[in-house]
């Protein structure tokens, strides 16, 4: 099964500005109807390789697929309980892992992660690559949970649809608390600021001594919203401090 379109962006709380295409691998014959979503695109890789590679049987391959996937997010599987039949209105673990692998990235992000999380899984069913996994850790630490249940229960409000958002924050802070990937902050901080001339940014974490007088504030981030930086200096030099330099 495929589907493409536009969809809604839980984590910004407004329609995602590119299309994107996700598929499922379902078994018809058992079901009368199956949902796609994030979840049954990622098992897809894996399940296509455990059928032609390894022989086994459709229905096995595909419950091993889900498993290996859930297990990246550290979340177990109810039994007898398929990614099809998942959605966002009432499934926890989808809205828990479509936040982490949106984040606050661009549609061609998010579909450059899920495209980088198949391919390292399809022969092992196992997420070796350190980049990817720290990006999905990353991720999941920079969200704004109480923002991201707003946002649902804002959307399926104006679509006239009743639902109890399920308890998907505890899921993420569970990933968190025990992932192996690292966490690494979604702002950096540059040895120049856009004009150099204007001198060293003295947030880059390497610049420690500053022998001049002109100095400035930078930072990047990956994260499509307002930030709120606080920054305190308490050094002095020539007994000036650096907000008298700045």
């Amino acid at each position: 099964m495929k589907a493409d379109g536009y969809y809604f962006d839980e984590v910004k709380g407004k329609p995602s500005p590119g299309q994107i295409t996700l598929y499922a691998l379902v078994d018809l014959s058992d079901i009368n109807s199956a949902n796609v979503n994030v979840l049954t695109h990622l098992a897809k890789p894996r399940t296509e390789y455990l059928v032609k590679e390894e022989k086994m049987p459709f229905a096995e391959a595909k419950a091993q697929a889900e498993k290996e996937i859930l297990a990246v997010f550290n979340l177990e599987l109810l039994e007898s309980t398929a990614f099809e039949s998942f959605n966002l209105t009432n499934n926890a673990a989808l809205i828990a892992v479509s936040s982490i692998l949106q984040g606050y990235s661009s549609t061609a992000g998010i579909m450059q992660l899920m495209g980088d999380i198949m391919t390292d899984m399809q022969i092992d069913g196992r997420l070796d690559d350190e980049a990817t996994g720290s990006q999905i850790a990353s991720n999941g630490n920079a969200l704004d949970l109480k923002k991201v249940r707003e946002n649902l229960e804002k959307r399926y409000a104006e679509l006239k649809i009743e639902t109890q958002i399920p308890d998907f924050e505890s899921l993420i802070h569970q990933f968190i608390e025990k992932t192996q990937y690292k966490i690494t902050s979604l702002v950096t901080f540059p040895k120049y600021g856009e004009f150099p001339e204007h001198g060293f940014n003295v947030l880059f974490e390497n610049n420690t001594t500053f022998i001049t007088n002109k100095v400035s504030l930078a930072f990047n981030s990956q994260v499509d919203k307002h930030i709120l930086l606080n920054v305190m200096i308490t050094a002095l030099i020539n007994q000036l401090t650096l907000r008298q330099l700045l």
